[in-house]
This record gives structure tokens, C-alpha cells and sequence, in this order.
């Protein structure tokens, strides 16, 4: 009985495995076979659109690094660098400034005085020059001076003194500069590292997310707007 009963299980154990490989092998084929990007080539990624009820944030970008959760880093072109989450914004690779526009007019609901261009507040060119390959995968920088953080009313400008963050999960902890400490989701604050950056980097960077002038609310001594 006892070796009846072993024969039965070693069946039956056999069968499963049979079943499993075959599943997943059906399902290895079918990913294969479909659309599907399974190697992950996509790299060169070039702007970046933020949207929220205000405004339609977009920018041309020269780097990104991606992390675990869903924060990222990107650098614009005059080197601004923005650590931020994708939950309101996106990553993209356009091949015109004028495929990025017309992209975020979509959710602009057609309205192109929402949407609101980092490149041209700041003077910069807005011919994209594709490059190919995007992603840094080693990244440096752990500096940040200053803090974006949206609230109902606008947004508000800080300088901090030290940050921190968890692989586990998106909470982010600031130190506001003469100010209080306080920990937040990282998708309601933006990390920002000026120090090669053009004049007015921060203050158009907030602007194109606060979408006028009356809704940035700057507490930094970094920043300096030039009229």
C-alpha cells in the first residue's frame, strides 16, 4: 500500500511540473510572439511632462537615472537636476518639440495656454537633438538645496539642509532651512539640485507648475529671479 501510494505521489508531482513548465512555456511564447518590448531597450528617454490641475509642466532633458519605487532623476538642458515621481509625471522620447506641445496639449484638453515650457522660459533652444542612448546608470548625486512642494494653493520654495529617503518605500524626510523637519510622500515634493544651473532655473522650474506667477510662493535665499 505504502508503495502504491509513493508511485501516486511521485505521479502526481511529476504531472504538476509538467503542467508548470508547459505554462509557462505557452506563456514565454506568447510574450514573444506579442508587441511586448521584453528586452527593455527603450533608453533614451528626452523630456519630461508634469501635469497637474494648474498647469502642464514640459521640458527637454539631457539625463534621467531611474531608481526602485517610482522616483527617477532627470537633468535639463541648462542643468537643473529634479528628483521627482512618476505617479503626476512622465518620461518621454520625442522627435520635435512640437511632438512634445501637441502631446501635452492632449491633457491640456486642447488648451495651449496651460501648457507651460521650462525650455522657453529659460532661453533655451528647443531643437531636440537625439541622442540614443539617455539613461545614466551611475549616478552621483545625492545633493539637493532646494524643495518644490505642492500644496492647494501654489507652490512653495524652500532651501533645506539634508534629506533623506527609503529603498521600501516613498516617503522622503527634508530638513527646511531654518524651518521644521518633515517627512512626506515623495509625489507631493520635488528635489532640486541648482548649483549648475542658469539663473532662474528653480523659479521657472515652480512656475511651469504652478502655472502663474501669484501661485509660487518662494522661502529660498538661492533663488534669484532676474526681470
Amino acid at each position: 500500500m505504502g508503495d502504491t501510494l509513493d508511485k501516486i505521489k511521485v505521479t502526481v508531482g511529476i504531472g504538476v511540473i509538467v503542467l508548470v513548465c508547459g505554462y509557462n512555456l505557452v506563456r514565454c511564447g506568447s510574450k514573444l510572439s506579442s508587441n511586448r518590448d521584453n528586452l527593455d531597450t527603450e533608453k533614451s528617454f528626452n523630456a519630461v511632462m508634469d501635469e497637474n490641475e494648474n498647469s502642464i509642466s514640459i521640458s527637454l532633458i539631457d539625463g534621467y537615472s531611474d531608481y526602485n519605487g517610482s522616483t527617477y532623476q532627470f537633468r535639463t538642458r541648462d542643468g537643473l537636476v529634479v528628483l521627482t515621481d512618476s505617479k503626476d509625471s512622465q518620461l518621454l522620447r520625442v522627435d520635435s518639440f512640437e511632438e512634445l506641445s501637441s502631446y501635452a496639449e492632449i491633457f491640456a484638453n486642447g488648451n495651449s495656454d496651460k501648457v507651460a515650457s521650462y525650455d522657453e522660459l529659460q532661453g533655451l533652444s528647443v531643437d531636440v537633438d537625439y541622442d540614443s542612448f539617455t539613461k545614466e546608470y551611475f549616478d552621483m548625486n545625492y545633493d539637493f538645496d532646494s524643495v518644490l512642494i505642492e500644496g492647494e494653493d501654489g507652490i512653495a520654495i524652500f532651501d533645506i539642509s539634508s534629506w533623506r529617503d527609503w529603498d521600501d518605500d516613498d516617503k522622503v524626510q527634508l530638513s527646511i532651512s531654518d524651518g521644521p523637519v518633515i517627512l512626506k510622500d515623495m509625489g507631493e515634493v520635488k528635489l532640486l539640485n541648482s548649483e549648475n544651473a542658469d539663473e532662474n532655473s528653480i523659479y521657472n522650474y515652480a512656475l511651469t507648475l504652478a502655472g502663474s506667477e501669484d501661485r509660487v510662493f518662494n522661502h529660498s535665499d538661492k533663488v534669484k529671479v532676474y526681470k
